[in-house]
């Protein structure tokens, strides 16, 4: 329960602080009390207000009274239990600030006390808060309202406070009146969007609703009245003042926010502080609009103070840059951020109405309308909607004007998204209008811009007056500097054409389509109540009342006619004018006028559809296809040349191109159209072509035209299309239309439809004079005597031109019985002559040469003769020279060339030519001229079939040139025999065939049974024998066997001669080099090769195989070999493979095969390869001493072969010394091998090795050549893995690991075998003992291994690591380094100091060494051992199975200690039976200093010569032996011990060096070397108590 009780309790303490608490009624007690209530109600700067306080208290600034007042508004707040935070702090800086900052006195300060009792009494809640507020601010700091982005503050006038009337008004009674002010739209203004319409150009659907205007009163008077009331809906009444206000007097109003600063100057109002709305009259507001000023004058207005906007709806606005005269208007001002190119929206400016004069645009630019301003940028919509009017004008004269609702009058460009235009022409008499365009005036480059209405009046046309056409157009631009108007659409993709309409245009459709929905036709309602009225003027409601029909019905048929262009119509005052075309149309539907159909349709996809010149009035019309003038039976049209039409004044026209009446076709320029007269004069006619009725019927895709030409070079004439009171054709004249020609003419038949053009102009026919009616009708208007000239194919005949059956203009002609000679009389012919669409034409007999030939008709060409109907033929035998062979012919196809004297005459299989007398049959051209019988196509018989197109009969003998021949067999369709291309003498007597190949080196002599073809050239064929006799070009060409057998893959050979048995359709061929097979040479052992019939090849023996065949990098010999194809032979073949030691070895390869192979990073390639396999007992021996088994793969495209299998190495001639290990290597070089030794293993799985090892065996080191240890853990001395190579110069082979054989590296092993002396070399990182955690050693170092002799010998660095203590260490180094004998040594001049030193401290610090100027210690850490030898020679002894040193030691350091001296001494290392490391260590480093240490079964024993470094190795040394490690004092006798059995072992007891001796006692320190240690036992022998840990740690 006590936990649920502590929010409360919470809440309980914090309103207890803040309340106040009842302050004393005595003046002098209150200020105590007031000040103490601030403190302790936590109000803001508490200390500070109440010190103020008692100031304005007690400096005789208030009098008693208001003193008393302040006590009795206090007792007042606190019965109504306001709290300290923020009422009574709010409350006295009121007091404060009037007093202090404002400088009130006597009755200003009671008129506030007063307003502070009412407000107390009569108001509540956020009311009440807000009033002291807004009070304290003000009166404090000056400012009426802050927030974080905006602070309002009042400067200047006089300030007092005042109650009015009841209690301030709660929130939701706050706004005053609404006004149309609130509901106006700046978007369009802004950003420029189209409003779409739907009213007329003028109409009340734009935009704001008006009130509707008077019936029958004068416009102006009504639009003045209007204007009035609209401008009495933007000003609302001001809201009514009540409650606490404080009174401003002709202050200024500051606005400061993040986007602006700014200010009302000069006014006055009330600021009601319970709701913060200022309520004021008076005033001016001042900005500047690029760089001009610009000043608004205020009347009454109000807003709310605490958001940085407020509105008046009536101001004057001076804007003398760009005004005429001051207008009134509305204001409006919000604090917005600028846009990102720094443009404002804000402050805001409309007119009431169209009264702005605008001077700003420039000297020719005569504006009067609405005004608006946002931000930068000018409008013209006045809030009322009416329009305003601008004028652009030049030298004093009006170019064009414009009406809108709405301008943007930006600087540079004018603009308006809906405007009438009026563009002025001819003087000004006339002119080009629209109602309603979106314009666009850039005043830069004076260019007009008028783009369609994207609503209602997108489809309403320009009235073009001088011309008399409406103009359909998207786009209208007009570049003021030029007469040069332009017509064009928006898209010229979508092929929209620009219409243009006469102005006594007429359609039914169009006028009925006018009903819409309406349930009267509003266009005949108009015009009926206009004729009664007598009237074009009258108002909507007039028509309504007379017709009886609604009025709001009557005002949307008004504006739909407006757009259509029947009427105008003011949809504010409904005002309606009817234009002309309202009379034509409702005239022409009731036929009491005329009317046309002159429709022009411009298509341009360069979009530049129609231009008008201002300074000639030429309207200039593109992309014109066609043009009609009427549209009855009789149409009349024209095609204009260029597609281009030029109008004229009042629909004239001028045109050239073709002009289409009726069955006339006429052609030619200058062609001109009376549009009163209705008649086209063509002064300038070219032709005139007459269309029969069929050929019209049929000519949708082209009319076939007969044309007449003029005899003297000029014609004329005249087209009447109707008369001129009929131009709509409603009343039906047959005579019309018609044509008058004064002149005669030339009727030409070079034309398409006769015979196809195949005449030209000397064939002809002569006619005269004539006149043209009722070309509607189509009567036969042709029938002339004239004289025919038929270009030299017969003489000229007289005759009379007629309609033909074919309808076109032709004649028959009958020759007399000798007929009528043709083409000079080459030949002749003996029936009718006729001429018609098919041409010049006889029938029956033609005779040409010892040739008679019959057939139904003949067509005659100016240059040939040709039939494909003939019946029969005969040539007669003989004729001279030209030796013609008999022969006949059936149905037949001829063609005549005169000029050539030839005559062709093609037959075919059906019925074939028969020649001879055994009748060889020919199908194909036979061609008969004065030299003889030739022929083109296919001569058969019993034993062949020849095809040619060069082939020559005579007698007994037939000839051809690049001929095919067949010779047939006895299986129907497989010929045993074909030559092609061949020159042929066939001798029908003797049955002797020679042939030969019109082009050397071609393949045109097949044999289908044997599947082969030969380029042999020369070819005899005897038909009794059988046989066909081959030769090769003598020339020296080549030739060429083919095999065509599709499993043979294109395989060929060359030969020198060949003979080819019909019989047994097989090949002999002689003299062939080679046989190509893929990319191999397959060589035969003769040069002989058999083809058996179906392709195949006998086996080749001991043939020869050369691969690749460009290369030659393998040469097989000895081979049996089976062609199969161009890339597959099979069979063996045997390979010497030579190995880098030169010795020879066969390798017999089979399984031959081409194929595609995979190569990396590049494109495939094909080659032939083969594999051989060799045998364990083969004894191949890859490399030297390295033998091989597996598999040999040869590729033909590379010098080198594949080789996959296993390897063992015999570098000790005893095999069992090696294992059998895995090897794949493409492309071995056999003097370049790299055989990778990695972590190869054995078939059996275990790892082999290649190096130095311990035996933990026998003791005893032994190597390894990738062979396995002999077991596992044994101590690996030395080991390397790398790619085994050979230099046959030394008779060396290397092993050399990837580190070591990077560029400039020192680090990584390597190891040599040299087979002369048997010894083996080894470079790099050595491991002579088995570390341990508290004793190791690390080396590196170059070493030999005699094999046979068991000698082994190391160059080592050694880094000893020894578990002694710091300060053990320590003294060793510094007594060594003291007494050392320097010289005598060379560090640096060690070759190989950089390898030793990489293999440890790796390459990088290795390549610093620079022999020797950087210390150990300072070269690398890892030089920071306990001992570092530089320098230790090493041999291996089979006695003692142990390393031990020969000459002196090379010390480098103890730990950082430079020593850097060589000196003497003994090193014996080896191993225990347990593999442990076992090592003695004797440095003398002068003839009186030593040391001594030894590992062993982990422990290191150390004594010295020096008792300084004794008693330091005594102090840290372990007590007795255990099996931890440890560090022990050693006796002289353990050094002596070993001397003395290293002398006997190593040095056959001698001595290598004078040995140490005791130094004097002066020499060690000047103390009692046995005192001092028997003092040590002392101290060792006491028990001590607790734990002490013993230091311990490498060193």
């Amino acid at each position: 329960m006590k936990y649920k009780l502590l929010p409360f309790l919470f809440f309980l303490a914090v309103f207890t602080a803040q309340a106040q608490t009842r302050l004393a009624t005595d003046p002098a007690q209150y200020i105590t009390d007031a000040k103490a209530m601030l403190v302790t109600g936590k109000a803001k700067n508490a200390e500070a207000l109440g010190a103020a306080l008692e100031s304005v208290w007690g400096n005789q600034r208030l009098s008693d009274k208001q003193k008393q007042q302040v006590i009795d508004i206090s007792q007042q707040m606190y019965r109504k239990k306001l709290r300290v935070n923020p009422h009574y702090e709010n409350f006295y800086q009121m007091l404060v600030g009037a007093v202090n900052h404002h400088n009130m006195r006597g009755s200003q300060i009671d008129g506030m006390l007063e307003v502070v009792v009412k407000a107390v009494q009569q108001d509540e809640g956020i009311a009440l808060d807000r009033f002291f507020q807004t009070s304290s601010s003000y009166l404090t700091t000056g400012i009426l309202y802050q927030n974080k982005q905006y602070t309002l503050r009042t400067s200047g006038g006089s300030v007092s406070f005042a109650y009015e009337g009841k209690a301030a008004p709660k929130e939701k009674e706050k706004s005053a009146e609404v006004s149309d002010w609130d509901s106006f739209s700046w978007d369009d203004e802004v950003a420029g969007e189209s409003t779409e319409a739907t009213a007329d150009d003028w109409g009340d659907a734009w935009d704001t609703p008006k009130p509707a205007a008077p019936k029958k009163v004068d416009p102006k008077v009504a639009e003045k009245k209007r204007r009035d009331d609209f401008k009495k809906m933007f000003i609302p009444a001001q809201p009514k003042v009540s409650g606490p206000v404080m009174k401003l007097e002709n202050v200024n109003l500051s606005f400061a926010t993040i986007h602006d600063s700014t200010a009302i100057t000069k006014t006055s109002g009330h600021l009601m502080l319970a709701n913060n709305l200022f309520v004021g009259e008076g005033g001016s507001f001042a900005w500047q609009v690029e760089g001009k000023p610009v000043s608004a004058a205020f009347k009454a207005f109000n807003f709310d103070i605490t958001a940085a906007a407020f509105k008046v709806p009536e101001s004057t606005i001076t804007y003398d840059a760009v005004l005429d005269a001051p207008i009134e208007g509305v204001f409006e001002f919000r604090s917005t951020k600028a846009g990102t190119n720094g443009e404002k929206t804000y402050p805001r400016f409309a007119s009431y109405t169209n009264d702005a004069k605008v001077k700003s645009l420039g000297k020719d630019i005569v504006y009067s309308g609405g005004f608006t301003l946002a931000g930068n940028l000018i409008g013209s919509k006045p809030l009322d909607g009416s329009a305003s009017a601008l004028a652009v004008l030049e030298d004093g004269k009006k170019k064009f004007r414009s009406m809108a609702h709405n301008y943007n009058l930006n600087d540079s460009i004018i603009s308006a998204n809906r405007a009438y235009v009026a563009i002025y022409q001819n003087q000004r008499r006339d002119s080009l209008t629209h109602p309603a365009m979106q314009l666009r005036y850039s005043k830069p480059t004076r260019e007009l811009v008028l783009t369609r209405d994207k609503g209602v009046y997108s489809k309403t046309p320009f009235y073009d007056s001088y011309h008399k056409f409406e103009i359909t157009a998207e786009r209208l631009a007009w570049n003021l500097g030029t007469p040069h108007v332009n017509f064009s659409i928006l898209n010229t993709k979508t092929l929209i054409p620009v219409q243009l309409e006469s102005a006594q245009y007429f359609s039914n459709m169009r006028f009925q389509q006018l009903v819409g929905v309406a349930s009267f036709h509003p266009l005949q309602v108009f015009v009926s109540y206009a004729a009664k009225a007598k009237t074009n003027d009258f108002y909507a409601f007039d028509v309504a009342k007379a017709s009886k029909l609604n009025e709001k019905a009557v005002r949307e048929a008004a504006i739909g006619l407006a757009r259509e262009g029947f009427l105008t119509y003011d949809g504010q005052s409904h005002f309606i004018s009817l234009k002309p075309k309202a009379w034509h149309y409702v005239g022409s539907a009731q036929n009491l006028s005329d009317y046309d159909h002159l429709v022009i349709k411009s298509v341009v996809p360069s979009g530049r559809n129609a231009t008008l010149n201002l300074s000639s009035n030429r309207l200039t019309v593109r992309g014109v296809e066609k043009m009609a003038f009427n549209n009855d039976s009789a149409a009349v049209y024209a095609v204009p040349d260029s597609n281009i039409v030029h109008l004229l004044d009042n629909r004239n026209m001028e045109f050239g191109g073709r002009l289409y009446a009726g069955r006339l076709n006429f052609r030619g320029s200058q062609f001109k159209f009376d549009y009163n007269e209705f008649m086209i004069d063509m002064q300038k006619l070219d032709t005139v072509a007459f269309v029969t009725k069929k050929r019209h019927a049929v000519g949708k895709k082209k009319e076939l035209e007969q044309v007449m030409t003029s005899r003297s070079g000029k014609m004329s004439g005249k087209l009447y299309i109707n008369k001129p009171n009929n131009k709509s054709g409603r009343k039906h004249f047959p005579e019309y239309p018609k044509f008058d020609s004064p002149m005669g003419g030339q009727v030409a038949f070079a034309r398409p439809d006769v015979l196809a053009g195949a005449y030209d102009s000397t064939v002809y026919f002569d006619i005269p004079s004539y006149k043209l009616d009722s070309l509607s009708k189509g009567k036969s208007m042709l029938g002339f005597s004239g004289t025919f000239h038929s270009g030299n194919i017969f003489p000229p005949i007289k005759t009379k031109l007629t309609m033909m059956p074919d309808e076109t203009l032709g004649f028959y002609y009958q020759p007399g019985p000798k007929g009528l000679p043709a083409f000079g009389g080459k030949g002749i012919a003996y029936d009718t002559i006729m001429m018609t669409s098919a041409g010049i034409q006889s029938r029956g007999t033609l005779k040409y040469l010892t040739s008679t030939l019959q057939a139904p008709e003949y067509t005659y060409y100016l240059d040939k003769v040709v039939t494909q109907k003939g019946t029969s033929a005969k040539v007669e035998a003989g004729g001279g020279e030209a030796n013609f062979p008999m022969a006949s012919l059936g149905h037949y196809e001829m063609v005549w060339t005169p000029k050539q004297d030839t005559m062709y005459l093609m037959v075919d299989a059906k019925d074939p030519m028969k020649i001879y007398k055994e009748e060889f049959k020919f199908t194909g051209t036979a061609m008969l001229s004065p030299g003889g019988l030739y022929g083109d196509g296919e001569l058969d018989n019993a034993d062949a079939n020849i095809v040619s197109q060069k082939l020559s009969f005579k007698g007994r003998n037939l000839s051809g040139n690049h001929a095919q021949m067949i010779v047939k067999s006895d299986v129907e369709g497989k010929p045993a025999m074909k030559a092609t291309d061949m020159a042929i003498s066939y001798d029908l007597d003797k049955r002797f065939v020679e042939f030969g190949s019109e082009q050397k080196g071609i393949a045109s002599i097949e044999f289908p049974k044997a599947q082969y073809k030969t380029s042999m050239s020369r070819a005899t064929w005897d038909m009794k024998q059988q046989k066909v006799s081959l030769a090769a070009d003598g020339a020296g060409g080549k030739n060429y066997f083919y095999s065509q057998h599709p499993e043979q893959e294109g395989l060929y050979f060359s030969a020198a001669t060949g003979e080819y048995d019909l019989k047994s359709n097989s090949i002999l061929a002689g003299g062939v080099p080679y046989i190509p097979v893929g990319d191999a040479h397959i060589i035969p052992d003769s040069g002989k090769v058999a083809v058996a019939a179906g392709a195949t090849i006998t086996t080749l023996r001991n043939a020869r195989v050369l691969a690749d065949s460009l290369q030659q990098f393998h040469k097989l010999y000895a081979g049996n070999i089976n062609v199969l194809s161009r890339n597959a032979f099979s069979g063996t073949a045997v390979h010497d493979y030579q190995n880098a030691a030169s010795n020879s070895f066969k390798l017999q390869f089979a399984d031959f095969l081409y194929k595609e192979h995979q190569l990396k990073k590049k494109s495939n390639i094909h080659t032939t390869y083969a594999q051989a396999a060799v045998r364990e007992t083969d004894n191949f021996y890859i490399f030297p001493r390295i033998r091989y088994r597996g598999n040999v793969t040869m590729y033909s495209y590379r010098p080198h072969m594949d080789f996959d299998g296993d390897l063992k190495l015999n570098f000790t001639g005893n095999e069992a010394d090696s294992d059998w290990f895995p090897f794949k290597r493409d492309s071995l070089n056999p003097d370049n091998v790299r055989i990778p030794i990695m972590k190869q293993k054995a078939p059996d799985g275990n790892q082999l090795y290649t190096g130095l090892h311990l035996s933990r065996g026998t003791f005893k080191p032994y190597n390894t050549f990738v062979s396995k240890k002999q077991y596992e853990d044994d101590l690996d001395i030395f080991t390397v893995t790398g790619d085994l190579s050979y230099d046959k110069a030394k008779s060396e082979f290397k092993i050399t690991d990837a580190a070591r054989s990077a560029a400039g590296s020192y680090e990584g092993n390597e190891l040599r075998y040299n087979e002369g002396s048997k010894t083996v070399s080894f470079e790099g990182k050595l491991n002579l003992v088995n570390s341990l955690k508290d004793f190791g050693i690390e080396s590196a170092g170059t070493g030999i291994a005699k094999t046979d002799s068991g000698y082994y010998a190391i160059d080592a660095l050694m880094a000893f690591d020894m578990n002694m203590h710091s300060s053990v260490i320590a003294a060793l180094g510094k007594k060594l380094n003291e007494t050392a004998i320097r010289g005598g040594g060379d560090q640096g001049g060690d070759e190989t100091m950089p390898y030793k030193l990489a293999n440890i401290i790796g390459n990088r610090d290795a390549q610093r060494y620079q022999g020797g100027a950087i210390a150990f210690p300072k070269l690398s850490n890892k030089l920071v051992r306990s001992m570092v030898f530089d320098n230790v020679d090493l041999r291996w002894s089979n006695k003692t199975n142990a390393w031990y040193s020969v000459g002196k030691l090379g010390l480098s350091n103890v730990m950082k200690e430079e020593i850097n001296a060589n000196m003497d001494g003994f090193m014996e290392i080896k191993q225990d039976l347990n593999g442990e490391p076992v090592v003695n260590l004797y440095l003398q480093a002068d003839p009186y200093t030593w040391v001594f240490l030894s590992y062993l079964e982990n422990g290191l024993v150390v004594v010295a010569s020096d008792a300084d470094l004794n008693k330091a190795i005594r102090s840290k040394a372990s007590g007795g032996r255990s099996r931890k490690y440890g560090m022990y004092m050693g006796e002289s006798i353990d050094k002596n011990r070993f001397v003395d059995q290293f002398k006997h072992d190593y040095l056959n007891g001698k001595d290598a060096f004078k040995m140490a001796t005791q130094p004097p006692v002066a020499e060690q320190g000047g103390f009692n070397v046995a005192e001092d240690e028997v003092e040590d036992t002392k101290k060792k022998k006491k028990k001590k108590k607790g734990n002490e840990e013993e230091e311990e740690g490498w060193q």
